[in-house]
C-alpha cells in the first residue's frame, strides 16, 4: 500500500502527458522500501523454487539498481512508448549461455485493462492481467513479450501500476563473473532508459523523433531475431565458430558431435 500511494502522487503528471511513467525504487521513502523488501523476498523465493536454483548449484541475486515503479499506457503508440505494445525482448545478452536475467512484473493496482502477452511462457502464463499482489517473471534477454489494452467488464482502471523487479542467476562455478553479468544488464538498462525518455514525445523536436525511430527499429529487430534464430542459438554458434577457428570441416565435426554432451550426467 505504501508503494502504491507513493506512485499515485506521480500519476496525475503521467496522465496529463498520456504516456508511461517510471520512477526508480531507490528514490522511495524508507517505509516504502521496507514494503518493497518483503515483495522482493516473495518473488525471489518463487524464482528459486521454480528454477530449482540450489538443487542445480546455481546462484540467484537481486539486481535492485534496475528496479522501478511503472505506470503503463498501452493505448499510447507514439514515440518510444510504441516499444511496449510491440513484441520485443528487453535486453541483448541472451547469447551468453548459462546466465539468466529475470524481470518480474508485480501488480499494485487493479482491476485494470492492461494484459501482458508472453507467448514463450507456460500456457497459463501466456496472457496475464497482473492485479494487486500478482506477479509474473520472464527472461529479460530472451523472452518475447508485450502489453495490450483489452476491455474488461470489471475493470475500474485503464492503466496499471506495477513494480518491475530484477534478478540474475548463474552457475556457482562462475561466481567470479556473475556480478559482472548483472551489472552489464543494469548498464544497458540505464542506457535504454535514457534513450527512451529522450524520445518519448517525438513531436517535441527532430532529435526526439530520430531517436524514437531508432529505438522502435531496434525493438522490432530484437524481437524478430529472437523469434527466428534465438540469441542462445546464436551464442552457441559463435562459440563453435570460435572453437573451430573458422575451419569448415572442424565446425562440421564439432556441430555433429557436441550434442552428445546432453547425455553426460
Amino acid at each position: 500500500l505504501a508503494v502504491t500511494q507513493e506512485l499515485k502522487k506521480m500519476q496525475p503528471a503521467c496522465e496529463e502527458e498520456g504516456a508511461t511513467c517510471h520512477q526508480w525504487t531507490s528514490l522511495l521513502s524508507d517505509k516504502a522500501k521496507g514494503v518493497l523488501d518483503n515483495v522482493l523476498t516473495t518473488v525471489e523465493t518463487k524464482i528459486m523454487e521454480g528454477s530449482k536454483t540450489k538443487q542445480r548449484n546455481r546462484v540467484l541475486r537481486r539486481n535492485s539498481q534496475m528496479d522501478e515503479l511503472y505506470l503503463s499506457a498501452p493505448r499510447n503508440s507514439e514515440g518510444s512508448d510504441r516499444v511496449f505494445i510491440t513484441p520485443h525482448i528487453d535486453g541483448f545478452l541472451g547469447w551468453l549461455p548459462f546466465f539468466t536475467a529475470y524481470r518480474c512484473v508485480y501488480g499494485l493496482t487493479g482491476p485494470h485493462e492492461t494484459v501482458t502477452i508472453q507467448p514463450m511462457r507456460d500456457p497459463d502464463e501466456q496472457e496475464v492481467n497482473v492485479g494487486p499482489g500478482d506477479f509474473t517473471c520472464f527472461d529479460y534477454n530472451r523472452e518475447i513479450h508485450w502489453i495490450e489494452h483489452r476491455a474488461q467488464a470489471n475493470a475500474t482502471l485503464d492503466d496499471r501500476m506495477v513494480l518491475k523487479l530484477h534478478f540474475y542467476e548463474f552457475p556457482a562455478i562462475f561466481s567470479y563473473i556473475g556480478d559482472a553479468f548483472g551489472d552489464a544488464n543494469a548498464q544497458y538498462n540505464f542506457f535504454a532508459r535514457a534513450a527512451f525518455l529522450a524520445s518519448q514525445f517525438p513531436d517535441k523536436d527532430i532529435i526526439s523523433r530520430l531517436i524514437a525511430r531508432g529505438i522502435n527499429g531496434i525493438t522490432l529487430f530484437g524481437g524478430s531475431a529472437e523469434a527466428v534464430f534465438g540469441y542462445m542459438n546464436m551464442g552457441i554458434a559463435l562459440i563453435l565458430i570460435s572453437a573451430a577457428r573458422g575451419k569448415g570441416q572442424t565446425m562440421l565435426t564439432i556441430a555433429g558431435t557436441c550434442h552428445f554432451a546432453v547425455y553426460i550426467p
